[in-house]
């Protein structure tokens, strides 16, 4: 029995959804938004508060 992904000759078919697409957008919003933020929590705050920060932020996350 052959799955919908697959094509005959055992390849995978190559297609992107909406979800897909929209995910790698939020991705990439949230990793952008991570490496800009830094710099500027660690000029405002120092390495001590940045470290805080992160640690407050997982623990809210259900890290």
């Amino acid at each position: 029995m052959q799955s919908t992904t697959q094509q005959q000759g055992g390849q995978l078919k190559r297609t992107m959804k909406t979800r897909h697409l929209i995910m790698l957008s939020l991705g990439g919003v949230i990793g952008t938004g991570l490496f800009f933020n830094t710099g500027y929590i660690i000029s405002t705050t120092g390495a001590a508060g940045t470290l805080l920060a992160y640690l407050i932020g997982a623990l809210v996350s259900g890290w």
